[in-house]
């Protein structure tokens, strides 16, 4: 039995919800041991010596409600203590309210609810898999030669991730001489040095040749896209997709 099998991870409600019965679904069809509690703290001293992952489910009211509040900061000082992996899934309207509250939470990775189940799924192995609990943003660099483009990917994934961005082919590969990052999101179509040419000179670089590139492009059609994977790129995004589906390529990529 590997280790991921042996995991155990820890579901915590303050109410009971529906949508945790999916989570709990989901994860263990993962070979996940999943446990739901609802607003027990002595279930949660019973599992905290074996460090299990933990997943706190935040209610509508939280940041409001100061009974809840009380409760979620002796459950977190007892995980916190622990040493245990924790995440918690929540309304993006009160979270920075929230760790106002309670700062020693923003440490923590954080969901936002309605959430969907595979990124979940993902992000939980991820961070299972993970050396420290204190989840530290992967760092992603978006270059497209359009801002106002660039500035909307940047506000759609900077809750997620540290993003930097660069607006021309050669801006990119200076700062990449000079700063780690873990992707690079790459407008295939630029003018002076375009896509394809900042690829071949990040590969021909020894400490950046490592780095996954995911070409950004407009090139829908068949042959567009046979032209962008002759390259062999660690994927590809149409530029008209989602939020959505720009989240879940990324999630899957650092899964």
């Amino acid at each position: 039995m590997n280790e991921v099998s042996r995991t155990n991870v820890i579901i915590v409600l303050f109410k009971y919800s529906v949508v945790a019965k999916v989570m709990e679904k989901k994860l263990t069809e993962m070979s996940l041991n999943v446990t739901t509690v609802v607003n027990d703290l002595s279930k949660i001293e019973e599992w905290k010596k074996d460090k299990p992952f933990f997943m706190i489910y935040l209610s509508d009211d939280m940041a409001d409600n100061r009974l809840f509040l009380d409760k979620l900061s002796q459950m977190s000082d007892i995980i916190v203590k622990s040493g245990s992996k924790m995440m918690l899934i929540g309304e993006k309207s009160y979270h920075n309210e929230l760790i106002q509250k309670l700062p020693v939470l923003k440490d923590y990775l954080w969901l936002d609810r309605p959430i969907d189940v595979n990124t979940l799924g993902q992000t939980v192995m991820k961070e299972i898999n993970s050396g420290s609990h204190n989840i530290e943003k992967k760092k992603i660099l978006i270059v497209d030669d359009d801002p106002s483009y660039a500035k909307l990917v940047m506000e759609w994934i900077k809750e997620y991730y540290n993003v930097r961005v660069a607006t021309a082919g050669m801006q990119a590969v200076s700062y990449l001489k000079r700063n780690k990052v873990d992707l690079v999101l790459l407008d295939y179509k630029m003018p002076e040095v375009d896509g394809p040419q900042v690829f071949r000179m990040l590969k021909s670089e020894s400490d950046l040749e490592n780095i996954p590139v995911i070409f950004l492009t407009g090139l829908d059609t068949p042959e567009g896209v046979a032209e962008l994977m002759e390259l062999n790129p660690d994927g590809y995004i149409i530029k008209s997709t989602t939020r959505e589906n720009l989240l879940k390529l990324l999630a899957g990529q650092f899964a």
